[in-house]
């Protein structure tokens, strides 16, 4: 039972005055998950030890903060203990630091880690594939997934990769949005490619979200971030991250994932571009083989030059000319 707090003390816990808590257990305001640590020290300092701990406690307001609490026994004149002093901090901002410098830290790993598996992916679904099995395993997050932007009436936004998404009912959400200036197209997603632009959604109550709020709820969601991935000014598509944490995405770390998306649509690009040489080289070597194989003569020259001399022959010509393709290559055609 709390006997007095002082102004400080009130203030942590958004106490007007004391009348509000003196003879109330402090333990209630306490975090559930750290209330038997809270409830252990209390016993040990009664028993005459002192001791220190960190916990969560959650303001008369509604608000929580991060206290750090020592204590020690309050004896009488007769050595009995009568009550237990605690000198405490707030750390709740010292505390906020301390875990985006780790998760700025954390990003900044994992953008190295995803530019390695872009330098070495031989195709794009590889290459989604693995960022977002990186990003999942890091921990921070409870799950991404990146969608490719069809440009058919529908407009939708289609999965390629995903990792840590595992529920059947979010897998068939995911599946259904779309990128149209429509309910289902209104969420982080649709958004970031219709407009182009990051968007975080840094709690489930942004009515943006509303659609899926149930949802969001049951998986412990709470905040998403959807960034665009794009080259040469168009956009491909998204890739959006969730996280359980409310607010989870500070503004340094929005800035790390657009660095990665920038990657990411560079990579795009790239695969998409030699994909494309392969093509023409195929179909190169394919006509190549055609005109090598022909039993029609035939000779190709060279409109660039003077004369416009001959630059190929087949054996077909060669054939039925009965000159060589050394004799023939530099003439005059």
């Amino acid at each position: 039972t709390l006997l007095q707090m002082n102004r400080a003390g009130l203030a942590m816990i958004e106490a007007d005055s004391a009348d509000q808590v003196v003879g109330r257990v402090l333990s209630e305001l306490v975090g559930k998950s750290y209330r038997k640590d809270f409830s252990d020290l209390n016993a040990r300092v009664f028993a005459g030890e002192s001791g220190s701990i960190e916990f969560e406690i959650r303001g008369l307001k509604g608000s929580t903060r991060v206290l750090a609490s020592h204590a020690v026994p309050m004896r009488n004149a007769q050595g009995a203990i009568v009550a237990a002093l605690s000198v405490t901090h707030d750390i709740t901002e010292h505390k906020r630091s301390k875990e985006e410098l780790r998760r700025l830290n954390q990003t900044l790993r994992l953008i190295r880690e995803c530019n390695q598996i872009l330098v070495y992916a031989t195709d794009e679904v590889a290459l989604l594939e693995g960022v977002c099995r990186r990003i999942a395993d890091s921990g921070d997050y409870a799950g991404v997934w990146t969608g490719f932007a069809d440009h058919d009436e529908a407009r939708r936004v289609r999965p390629v990769a995903w990792s840590g998404i595992e529920d059947a009912e979010l897998l068939a959400l995911i599946n259904d949005i779309t990128w149209a200036d429509a309910e289902k197209g209104r969420g982080p997603t649709g958004t970031a490619v219709r407009t182009g632009q990051t968007v975080v959604m840094r709690d489930p109550n942004d009515p943006r979200i509303l659609p899926w709020r149930d949802m969001s709820t049951r998986l412990g969601v709470n905040s998403v971030i959807s960034l665009p991935l794009k080259a040469g000014g168009k956009v491909l598509g998204a890739i959006s991250i969730y996280a359980r944490q409310v607010d989870a995405f500070g503004d340094h770390e929005v800035g790390l994932l657009a660095e990665l998306a920038d990657d990411l649509g560079y990579g795009l690009t790239a695969l998409r571009e030699k994909a494309e040489r392969r093509r023409v080289e195929g179909e190169l070597l394919l006509s190549r083989h055609a005109i090598e194989s022909s039993n029609d003569g035939i000779m190709i020259t060279d409109s660039s030059l003077p004369d416009r001399p001959i630059s190929y022959v087949n054996a077909a010509f060669e054939r039925i000319t009965g000159y060589s393709a050394a004799e023939a290559v530099g003439r005059n055609a």
